[in-house]
């Protein structure tokens, strides 16, 4: 069997935000700001979903780039989370050395769009903590089972002398438990029920009626 792959260490800006919201207020200063410095110290890995580096009169895209520090610590760059981007443009009189060689010498603007953060070394170094949301109750079909057992029990309890079906039975539990129960899992609800009235396993009226 071939192994599940690791999840990605990797988190959209949306839930960059959501964990900034969660530590708001607790003396943590501007998250965002903190962020920033970060990126720019090397100390945070990001990417970007798709990078538009403006060269000379061209434009190249790059797709899930990693994004270099030295993009962060372009001057006036502009980081907006609430936008998911980043832009900066090149200093002309101090470029970085990473923007003159290869194919991006000539670089003068680069425009970063849906970034994501490496989300353990984003806690870390921010000194914050992620909340997960409390996930919803699973019910497996053998809770829905005995539920629907105990309910035909509770039905056999108060109307002893009732001739009813086992069909009419059936048409009720899978109204009550709508999308939970279906026939089979009322047949096997049933089975269970009828072991503490087996009177009910007859056909015709309960005995002594």
């Amino acid at each position: 069997m071939a192994k599940l792959a690791a999840p990605s260490p990797l988190v959209r800006t949306k839930d960059v935000l959501i964990i900034f919201g969660q530590n708001a207020g607790n003396g943590n200063g501007n998250l965002e700001r903190r962020l920033l410095l970060g990126l720019q110290k090397g100390l945070i890995r990001s990417q970007a979903r798709t990078a538009h580096l403006s060269i000379a009169n061209r434009e190249i895209r790059k797709y899930n780039w990693p994004i270099p520090e030295w993009v962060w610590q372009l001057r006036g760059g502009n980081l907006i989370l609430l936008e998911d981007r980043f832009h900066g443009v090149i200093d002309e009189f101090a470029p970085p050395t990473q923007a003159c060689e290869g194919e991006l010498a000539g670089l003068w603007k680069v425009e970063l769009r849906e970034l994501k953060f490496h989300k353990p070394e984003m806690l870390r170094n921010l000194n914050i903590s992620a909340v997960s949301p409390p996930s919803a109750p699973v019910h497996s079909k053998s809770v829905f089972i005995g539920n629907c057992a105990d309910w035909l029990k509770a039905e056999f309890g108060k109307h002893p002398r009732v001739m009813k079906t086992k069909e009419q039975f059936q048409r009720e539990a899978i109204e009550n438990f709508q999308g939970k129960l279906g026939p089979a899992g009322f047949r096997a609800a049933w089975k269970t029920a009828i072991q503490a009235f087996p009177d009910r396993s007859k056909p015709g009226r309960p005995q002594g009626t």
